[in-house]
């Protein structure tokens, strides 16, 4: 057997983990095979982390000193792991954290009715002109102005005709969002539950992180129909405070609390703004990764506990027989007439779906939900409800490490958190051909992170794979997401005997669907046809998304992009020479003046080529860009005033010259024209 007694070693034998904080215990495998799992409860004053031990079939346990270790799992735990490092209350106190998740849910509602007064009187104070044919944004709704009837015309011309009203904007009915809305928390259902699994906490914090998250950015954040919940990226990153021995649950709720505030100052910042910058061949790398991410997620439902062994290979056999027929009943679906237009083809796929492996459990073996989340997760009722957990407990306050640890953490999940959430939002915007706040979406994130942390649970951000089909769905406002958050709260506090039955499988089958239809196909060929930097972006971007996380990757998009356009720019430049009258040489720069273009400028002059006295300098057909340019001005004038020229600067903007020590020798003339397009 195997003896695993080293404190606070994590052993990836399986990737699925645990830890046992100190009771001064060890255990000794003995036997050939785990077959049979075991729980040892130990319950830490606080109450505040899980804990678990896989134990093999005889295995003996023997006492000994030690501060904690991990040891690997194999099925759910059912009992022992607490939502949140408070624990669960009973009485008087859980009628409170009842109440107070109720309210702090009410929160979102209170926000989103105050912003949307404000849009309206914003509206009325400063009309904007309104074109025929022009669409304009009045909170979330979008319309578009028809075209002025003809004076004396019959009542019917003052309505827009059929032909305006295919083109206007549509967020969809009420009941159409919310059907969408309900399809998609279906799907987000399990992401939630693996999520959990990441960050070695109960699939009940994860499913609560995706309801609370749900709701407040769907009502407070800047994109209708986009979907927030708990998420991989933002998951991974937490798993370093999460899963510290020295930490727990209690700092990870602190550091989520912090990531939220974060996101609001990048809010108040304006921070958001930068996501502009952000290339188009980044952008398709970005989506194509994304997409065999998504496929490969879904992997994770192959496996127990998400990363532990693979499930058995007639339940591997079965689960891939009835994704493929998710996938098939949601495409066809979708191709039959009115009746495919009023239930959404998503949802009708999970219903179809898990008909199909109830009738035919006796030959595909099924496995669904209440199987990977454990029977603890669905048993319904208020006791599955987190709660109040702040501040949370088991946080040494005056501990250096923690707060440098938790910091660090936060300030990475807050980036991860944003930049998925803006791209994600870039991607719907145009896909729906509408524009969102991405101010406002920051601010969204960030209360809803906040939110997540008075009750413990991991946070997270906007989720591409359920935000593209809540949006595929129909689900275009803001109902369509905050139904996702609630359903997503329902699934196991009424809806848990439907929910458990459904097949994990019926969902995989939907994300592959989504992913196959995000990867950008026509990328492939456009590869041959681009320049080789922004080719080698697409393809790299792709890597490492894939390979590290999204925020590696559209960094490394980012500097290639503007390294490759600084050489670009750089090599554009030339100078044109031409005879002026008499004695004069004119010297006409043409492009940009900047760092990349500057050594090469000042390289061009060669004194004993120019026999002519009098030497202009021509920018009017080009850009100062920055101080590297104005050097280059100053040092080429001064290097002709040497050799004896007499030098004339022409059109360089009054901006740029306020940087140039000027003397008698040099002449300025036409400074004005080129003062609007240069900053230094």
């Amino acid at each position: 057997g195997s003896v695993f007694h080293t404190p606070a070693t994590r052993y990836w034998t399986s990737p699925v983990y645990i830890r046992v904080p100190a009771f001064g215990a060890m255990c000794n495998f003995r036997g050939t095979s785990l077959a049979v799992l075991a729980a040892v409860l130990s319950q830490r004053a606080a109450g505040h982390l899980q804990r678990r031990v896989a134990v093999s079939a005889g295995a003996q346990l023997s006492t000994g000193q030690g501060e904690g270790w991990i040891v690997h799992v194999t099925h759910p735990p059912e009992k022992s792991i607490p939502i949140n490092s408070e624990g669960e209350h009973e009485g008087a106190r859980k009628v409170a954290d009842v109440v107070l998740l109720f309210a702090f849910l009410v929160v979102p509602f209170v926000v989103w009715g105050v912003l949307k007064i404000g849009e309206v009187a914003t509206a009325k104070q400063q009309p904007v002109e309104k074109k025929d044919g022009a669409i304009h944004r009045m909170g979330s709704q979008y319309n578009m102005e028809p075209a002025h009837p003809k004076a004396g015309g019959p009542i019917s011309s003052l309505r827009p005709s059929s032909a305006q009203e295919a083109q206007e904007p549509d967020e969809g009915s009420f009941m159409q969002n919310a059907l969408a809305g309900f399809s998609t928390a279906m799907a987000a259902l399990p992401d939630a539950i693996s999520f959990s699994f990441i960050t070695g906490v109960s699939p009940l914090n994860g499913i609560w992180a995706g309801c609370i998250m749900g709701i407040t950015a769907a009502l407070i954040g800047g994109r209708p129909g986009m979907i927030s919940s708990a998420s991989a990226a933002t998951a991974v990153v937490l798993a370093h405070v999460s899963l510290d021995p020295a930490l727990g649950m209690g700092p990870m709720a602190l550091c989520v609390f912090i990531v939220g505030i974060l996101q609001i100052i990048a809010a108040m910042l304006r921070l958001s703004r930068f996501i502009t910058m952000i290339p188009h061949s980044v952008m398709t790398g970005f989506v194509n990764g994304l997409a065999i991410v998504m496929i490969r997620a879904q992997m994770r439902q192959y496996h127990y506990h998400g990363d532990g062994p693979w499930v058995e290979k007639e339940l591997i056999a079965s689960m891939t027989i009835t994704a493929l027929f998710a996938i098939a009943s949601a495409v066809v679906w979708a191709r039959i007439p009115f009746i495919g237009k009023v239930l959404p083809p998503p949802l009708a796929s999970v219903i179809l779906t898990t008909v199909f492996s109830i009738v035919f459990q006796s030959v595909l073996p099924r496995r669904t939900l209440g199987d990977v989340a454990g029977e603890r997760t669905f048993r319904g009722g208020f006791n599955t409800m987190p709660s109040w957990d702040f501040p949370p407990a088991g946080v040494a306050w005056h501990d250096g490490n923690m707060w440098g640890k938790v910091i660090s953490t936060a300030i990475r999940f807050a980036i991860v958190g944003l930049l998925e959430s803006l791209m994600t939002q870039a991607l719907i915007d145009q896909i729906t051909g509408t524009s969102g706040s991405m101010r406002r979406e920051c601010f969204g994130q960030g209360v809803g992170n906040i939110i997540s942390s008075f009750f413990g649970t991991q946070g997270g951000c906007a989720l591409i794979a359920q935000s593209l089909l809540n949006v595929g769905s129909g689900g275009r406002s803001r109902v369509s997401g905050t139904v996702m958050g609630i359903t997503l709260g329902l699934s196991v506090l009424l809806l848990a005997p439907i929910m458990k039955i459904i097949p994990v499988a019926a969902l995989v089958g939907l994300i592959v669907l989504i992913a196959l239809n995000t990867f950008a196909w026509s990328s492939i060929a456009l590869i041959f046809r681009i320049n080789w930097i922004d080719a080698i972006v697409v393809v790299l971007v792709t890597v490492v998304t894939v390979w590290q996380d999204l925020c590696v990757a559209v960094v490394i998009g980012v500097i290639i992009c503007g390294l490759g356009f600084a050489w670009t720019s750089a090599t554009d430049v030339r100078v044109e020479q031409e005879g002026g009258s008499g004695n004069e040489r004119i010297f006409t720069l043409r492009g940009p003046l900047f760092f990349g273009s500057a050594m090469n400028y000042k390289n061009g002059f060669s004194a004993s080529e120019i026999k002519e006295q009098v030497i202009v300098l021509d920018f009017s057909n080009s850009r100062i860009l920055d101080i590297s340019g104005v050097k280059a001005i100053e040092e080429t004038r001064d290097f002709l005033l040497t050799k004896g020229k007499k030098v004339v600067l022409r059109g360089v903007p009054s901006e740029a010259l306020r940087h140039i020590a000027m003397n008698p020798e040099t002449t300025v003339e036409d400074c004005s024209a080129k003062e609007a397009q240069v900053k230094v």
